[in-house]
């Protein structure tokens, strides 16, 4: 039995907007960018590692000026090496997988202007 795609095991649409986040665990604030957003999840381009299962505090500073407060769950922790990166053609990117577990009316607000903007799906 051959092992499904990360995108074939996604339950949800994803979107690519680029916007600049602030997470902290454990005291420590870590800053990334996250260029990959559903509903229920995004991933965020960072060398903060973080142990899975981590609950994490995040700021999402959205496009329009405000931020986003979300609550989450370390679900993946994706480590590359230079050589992974080269044999990909650069695609792979150092990060984590955040599930959702806790949202505010402004994240909502703007993945629904995702939403309504079908063409950034992927």
């Amino acid at each position: 039995m051959s092992q499904a795609s990360a995108q074939e095991r996604r339950q949800r649409k994803r979107f690519q907007k680029s916007c600049k986040v602030e997470f902290s665990a454990n005291n420590e604030i870590y800053r990334g960018v996250s260029e990959n957003f559903s509903i229920n999840g995004l991933f965020i381009k960072t060398d903060n590692f973080l142990p899975l299962q981590s609950v994490v505090a995040i700021k999402v500073h959205l496009p329009d000026g405000s931020t986003a407060e979300l609550e989450g769950r370390v679900r993946r922790v994706q480590q590359v090496s230079y050589d992974m990166v080269a044999a990909s053609g650069g695609t792979f990117k150092n990060g984590i997988g955040i599930e959702i577990i806790n949202r505010d009316s402004n994240y909502m607000k703007f993945f629904m202007s995702l939403l309504g903007n079908e063409d950034n799906t992927f």
